[in-house]
């Protein structure tokens, strides 16, 4: 064949025309169509994920994913419009588009989208087409867990890189300028560690959902008047209800809009229970129904009848369901010079220990579990709260101590590795001016700091203090363990404590227990027992700490105690109840402690590399441990010598 400088030109077009179509799309899907919600909330969206993002909780440049275009194969994140079944390769690995549901309110949960756990940092993206039936203006009301970046018609209008929840994080509003006709949207959400998702609305002029909007994706499925995907499994949670004691099954259903469903469960000894649902509006939808308890796992067959259609779930566990009983441990964290000056603070402590009181007094009559009670996390606070209240109230104090309704604990402060073994030993006097006032200590709590000196359970040993509770924040640090652990602590010399490792000492404020609603509260505890479940947690009994607010230095607060009320008089399982920190340890030691792991070692504080920014003051503090050490050497041998000490 002769050669034709045409024919390499024609090969030359032909290519670039393959390589374009690769960047909208691997085949050709048909372009589906679907009106926004009445809330503006998008229900469809194609996603793809999840993509590497470095080291969990390293929020910032550590979050590299986050910074990272891994859409670049298929043209960029800024121009990229891909279809259902593209594939997106990256070092590592390669994922793929695929169609998605939000729930009615907006939210898409990338855990279960894309069947991730919550422990693993990632990115993910959502596509989607929004048509305008006129050039106008509108603003896109933004919810990320965590940070979050957005690209309207190939520019990107927004860029909030932060750790937040979706609930509880705020909300981004971001302008922009609708063309008529298509307008490309391109979400990209990232997640450090925990809950991860996104939630976008389209409003107009005074906030309000925009007329006439639709939306479009790109995919081969037929989406509209269907069942997608359902999955359904049985839950620990027993509630009363007229006709008797019934258990909950949890269902999770992308349905493209259907209507009047209802369920049929067959259970392996030949039995059905016919259970309605209703209309399934276009979106993923969390479904509860409730069945018999069941004495015995066992398994059956489920399924979802619709119109002439049905949508068959074989094989569904049904598991008996666990006794469960959660203590919610009030506290305040005491987070003094890190938050604000502790001349400052101070005032607010020993205000919290007098609204503490009051609510015990406002509590009384209240179901024994729902009483309000509290653990003082700290021995510095008390100590001042006996310097400055009148007797009175002292004795109000006392009381409250005596009755198990408010524990004092034996840690002065939440202490790093800066104290030295004297320090620690001195910062425990004040537990003897308790004892004088008939205040029991018994238990120490070590918050948010990711370790404990060794020394102290030498030093707890000898004056009586036997537990110590350790709820770390596992920022920047490894926490111990795959799931919360007790444990006898001990030390060189034998002596030994029982220590607690639970989670992070907000767990009751992640769980929701400060918004003072059953909803949220019974599907975050599921969550979270269902996680200790799968961990092989050992006990029927879990302590969750939480404070009046998800905040360092929070007040108290009285509200957890009627949900509590609520939940029991709810709730067969689990029961709740309302506790000070001793309350779980005793459980422990009574039922479990000849079956605890015993561990000889140091937990050292993974934060000590933050001394590097205080270099002067460490170093001041170091020469004043040596200097009072040859303070206290030279006094002895005064004494020795008949001198007389100074008190």
């Amino acid at each position: 064949m002769r050669f034709h400088p045409s024919h390499n030109l024609f090969r030359f077009y032909l290519s670039s025309a393959f390589l374009l179509s690769l960047c909208v799309s691997v085949h050709a899907a048909e372009v589906q169509e679907f009106p926004l919600r009445e809330n503006g909330s998008i229900p469809v969206w194609l996603v793809t994920g999840p993509f590497p993002n470095g080291l969990p909780l390293a929020h910032g440049p550590g979050c590299f994913g986050y910074y990272k275009d891994y859409l670049e194969p298929l043209g960029g994140e800024a121009s990229c419009a891909p279809a259902d079944g593209d594939s997106v390769a990256y070092e590592g690995g390669k994922v793929h588009w695929k169609t998605a549901f939000s729930e009615s309110g907006g939210l898409m949960n990338y855990l279960d989208v894309l069947g991730v756990d919550n422990k693993t940092p990632g990115v993910a993206y959502a596509f989607c087409r929004v048509n305008s039936p006129s050039a106008q203006e509108g603003t896109l009301k933004v919810r990320s867990n965590d940070g979050v970046r957005v690209w309207w018609n190939g520019e990107m209008v927004h860029d909030h890189h932060v750790g937040r929840t979706i609930d509880e994080g705020g909300e981004d509003r971001v302008p922009v300028t609708l063309r008529e006709g298509e307008n490309r949207l391109l979400v990209k959400v990232d997640q450090s560690q925990g809950g991860w998702g996104q939630q976008v609305v389209i409003v107009g002029a005074n906030d309000r959902p925009i007329p006439g909007l639709t939306e479009a994706i790109q995919t081969d499925e037929v989406v509209a008047g269907r069942i997608r995907s359902a999955t359904f499994s049985s839950t620990p949670i027993v509630l009363k209800t007229p006709e008797g004691e019934r258990q909950m099954l949890v269902g999770l259903i992308s349905s493209g809009g259907v209507t009047d469903v209802s369920c049929r469960l067959s259970l392996e000894e030949g039995k059905t229970l016919d259970l309605p649902i209703g209309d399934l509006p276009l979106g993923e939808h969390r479904v509860e129904l409730l069945v018999p308890t069941f004495a015995e796992d066992r398994s059956a067959n489920l399924v979802l009848e619709y119109g002439s259609d049905r949508f068959e779930v074989a094989d569904v566990l049904l598991k008996k369901p666990r006794e469960w009983t959660i203590y919610l441990v009030q506290h305040t964290h005491t987070d003094i010079g890190y938050t604000r000056p502790q001349n400052e603070i101070l005032p607010d402590f020993i205000r919290q220990i007098d609204y503490a009181l009051d609510y015990c007094d406002l509590t009384d009559n209240y179901p024994e579990d729902s009483k309000f009670r509290w653990t003082c996390e700290t021995s510095w606070a008390v100590r001042e709260y006996l310097k400055r209240r009148p007797q009175k109230q002292i004795d109000r104090l006392k009381r409250r101590v005596q009755e198990g309704r408010i524990e004092i604990t034996g840690m002065f402060l939440n202490f790093d590795e800066l104290a030295d073994e004297n320090t620690l030993a001195a910062s425990l006097q004040p537990i003897q001016e308790f004892h004088k006032n008939g205040f029991p200590v018994v238990t120490a709590m070590q918050n948010d700091v990711p370790g404990a000196p060794w020394a102290v359970v030498d030093y707890f040993s000898d004056i009586g203090v036997k537990y110590l509770s350790m709820g770390i924040n596992n920022d920047r640090t490894p926490r111990p363990f795959d799931r919360p652990t007790a444990f006898w602590w001990e030390s060189p010399s034998g002596k030994r404590i029982l220590a607690w490792r639970p989670d992070h000492y907000h767990t009751g404020n992640h769980l929701r227990l400060h918004q003072d609603r059953i909803e949220p509260i019974q599907e975050k505890t599921l969550e979270y027992l269902l996680s200790l479940e799968e961990a092989g947690y050992p006990f029927n009994r879990i302590a969750i700490q939480y404070s009046g607010t998800q905040i360092d230095n929070s007040p108290p607060a009285m509200k957890e105690c009627d949900l509590i009320r609520e939940w029991n008089e709810t709730h067969v399982w689990p029961k709740m109840r309302s506790a000070t920190a001793h309350e779980f340890f005793e459980y422990v030691e009574k039922n479990h402690a000849e079956d605890l792991p015993v561990y000889r070692g140091a937990w050292p504080n993974w934060w000590t590399d933050g001394y590097a920014f205080a270099h002067v003051e460490t170093a001041e503090a170091r020469k004043s441990h040596v200097e009072l050490s040859v303070a206290e050497g030279l006094l002895s041998i005064a004494s020795l010598l008949g001198e007389k000490i100074p008190s």
